[in-house]
């Protein structure tokens, strides 16, 4: 039996990779993204450097510095969003490529350091109205290096290219099976109310090299109607190969501090 000791360690990124899920590759969208944020920020640059340049009226130059300083740095949103809170794990953003709210909790399930267990909640917004949704999956990263302090080059050398190839194939080559206890996660309302709602990733036995693959977007549950400022979750218990893992209870509530928006990925 494992317990999940607290340990706190600093936000690793999680690398891209060829994945079957639905969404468009990340780093293409992260890329597209980039370049009309390029294309904007240089268009408006030239119209202030041509109004600084002629005799417009000082009012507008100004109007276009603010608006050109606005695209550059985009502003800094504010919340209010879930946060999990839990004595063990580290923070991320949902995609770890890009800015935004720190609203998702990870740790590593045990002594396979390379599977981790992403949750966050969610909002409902004016696209997305259902209600709060929770989103918890196990989430394989096969290039993460056995060092926690790595800290990855903007250019690898060859023999780290091979080392990172060499790692990959190895947890590629491993046979993972992850059971639960239950397939239902027991909900803790602020009111001490409680419910019960079906984990989609919990509802059958993950197999690596066959099940679907979930990458940076998990599979989601509504677990309420109404937009939550806090709540409780009791998870099942996990099983990697057999080997016992209780996730501890993880509590969700409202954050206001300041993020870069996800407009800036």
């Amino acid at each position: 039996m494992i317990f999940l000791q607290k340990t706190f360690t600093p936000l690793v990124h999680a690398h891209a990779e060829r994945t079957k899920f639905r969404h468009p590759t990340p780093a293409v969208l992260v890329l597209v993204l980039v370049l009309v944020l390029v294309l904007v920020l240089v268009l408006v640059l030239v119209l202030v450097l041509k109004a600084l340049y002629t005799g417009v009226h000082l009012k507008t130059k100004y109007l276009l510095l603010i608006l050109c300083t606005f695209f550059v740095i985009s502003g800094c949103s504010t919340g209010p969003y879930l946060k999990p809170h839990a004595p063990i794990g580290w923070y991320s953003t949902e995609n770890p490529a890009c800015p935004g709210a720190m609203q998702v909790l990870e740790f590593s399930l045990g002594d396979y350091d390379w599977l981790v267990f992403r949750v966050l909640a969610k909002h409902p917004t004016k696209r997305h109205p259902e209600g709060t949704k929770l989103i918890a999956y196990v989430h394989p990263l096969i290039y993460k290096h056995p060092d926690p302090n790595y800290s990855r080059p903007l250019f690898r050398s060859k023999d780290e290219k091979l080392f990172m190839q060499k790692l990959a194939a190895e947890h590629k080559s491993q046979t993972i099976e992850i059971t639960f206890s239950s397939s239902l996660a027991t909900i803790i309302f602020s009111d001490g109310i409680e419910t019960e709602v079906e984990l989609p990733f919990f509802s059958q036995p993950y197999n690596y090299s066959t099940s679907e693959y979930y990458g940076i977007w998990g599979p989601e549950v509504v677990i309420s109607t109404e937009k939550l400022e806090a709540f409780t979750v009791k998870f099942p218990t996990v099983y990697v190969n057999g080997e016992e893992i209780r996730i501890p209870l993880i509590t969700f509530r409202i954050d206001q501090n300041k993020y870069a928006p996800v407009l800036n990925c």
